[in-house]
């Protein structure tokens, strides 16, 4: 193997192609253009290194002197937003009170005085009450810009207390307009989303009153007991529930879209929260009634905690027949078929079909129209 090393040395190493020693070609003279080129590179490079020197040694030593980077703005505002806002706000302007007002009698009244609630400009809809609203918006001026004056003055104003009903006009007036452009009657109108899934907690006593905190995630809407309020809305995490009852947008807060859908009836009959809740209240009545002769103080119960007022007696009659079929299809439970609609609830359903039949009731009367309607 040594033997093998020793002859491989002694093999000449071949020429590189263009050595001039193995062309046999004179040495070229280097280029001047090249040298100084080189030269001038260098000179750059050694500058480079000096500065970048100097600046690192600057950075170490305190010093008041700050070379900014972008555009320095003045540390006093030019008072164009300020100028702005206090256009917006004079009292020379209508505008802004007469939208402000126009909002805040929609969410009274349920309709607003000016339809085309975005737009109050040539494309938009006349007002209904033209006198009215500038009236409005002239008291709103003189109130000092008081939201909590005129609230208290459209809830006791006697157009805001009318009956939904019409009372002994309502016929005649029905007949001449039976839009109510003339506030004859007050506009029955449904609770807002977050109204509806807070009642049914409120109404069983579960609702959780916490004031504050950080947003609560939205697939949770079923499960918690805390104020809709507080739970995350946007784009793509929006509560189904509150959805399904037309909940707010995430882009304007103009009038939220009013539906009758199919799919309320079954979110206040088949949700997890429906169906918790109503076993919770069944059970905190009747521990409260004790066991009476007769269904009806369960009844009378029911109805004023939901629907705040007494049954009627066809009502009555009715929920009584209600219970006691119900009682009797539940004690033969070979003879029903277990519905698998929505998840399971959290509060298991009573064995006892008196009541089970109860806890049928609950739900019955949470999708009363009254319970989700102002009247």
């Amino acid at each position: 193997m040594a033997e093998a090393v020793a002859a491989l040395q002694k093999v000449p190493r071949a020429p590189k192609p263009n050595d001039p020693a193995a062309t046999g070609a004179p040495e070229s003279k280097p280029d001047p253009k090249l040298q100084e080129a080189l030269a001038a590179a260098e000179k750059k490079l050694a500058e480079s290194r000096d500065a970048l020197g100097a600046a690192r040694k600057a950075a170490l030593e305190p010093s008041t002197n700050y070379t900014a980077l972008g555009p320095v703005y003045p540390k006093t505002s030019t008072g164009r937003r300020l100028g702005l806002a206090r256009w917006i706000a004079h009292r020379d302007n209508p505008l802004t009170a007469r939208v402000a007002m126009n909002q805040l009698w929609m969410r009274h009244m349920g309709s607003p005085l000016v339809p085309t609630v975005f737009d109050f400009g040539r494309a938009g809809q006349p007002p209904t009450h033209p006198e009215l609203l500038d009236w409005l918006a002239a008291e709103f001026l003189q109130q000092n810009w008081s939201l909590k004056a005129m609230h208290r003055l459209i809830v006791t104003s006697s157009a805001y207390r009318m009956k939904t009903s019409g009372g002994t006009v309502a016929e005649h007036n029905h007949a001449k307009d039976p839009d109510n452009r003339y506030l004859w009657r007050m506009n029955v109108r449904r609770v807002e989303a977050e109204v509806v899934r807070d009642s049914l907690l409120q109404v069983s006593g579960g609702l959780d009153s916490t004031m504050g905190g950080p947003e609560l995630d939205q697939g949770a809407g079923e499960s918690s007991t805390r104020r809709s309020l507080y739970f995350r809305h946007a784009k793509e995490k929006v509560m189904e529930f509150t959805q399904t009852f037309d909940g707010p947008g995430v882009a304007e807060c103009y009038r939220r879209d009013e539906s009758i859908v199919p799919q309320q009836a079954l979110a206040l009959a088949n949700s997890v929260l429906v169906k918790s809740q109503s076993r919770r209240l069944a059970q905190t009545l009747s521990d409260s009634l004790g066991e009476p002769a007769s269904d009806e103080p369960f009844i009378r119960a029911a109805f004023t905690r939901i629907l705040g007022r007494p049954p009627t007696p066809e009502e009555m009659a009715a929920c009584q027949e209600f219970l006691g079929r119900q009682a009797a299809l539940l004690s033969d439970p070979s003879g029903l078929t277990p519905a698998s609609v929505g998840d399971a609830s959290q509060v298991p359903p009573s064995k006892d079909p008196i009541r089970r039949a109860k806890e049928d009731l609950i739900v019955v009367l949470l999708n009363h129209n009254d319970f989700v309607s102002i009247r």
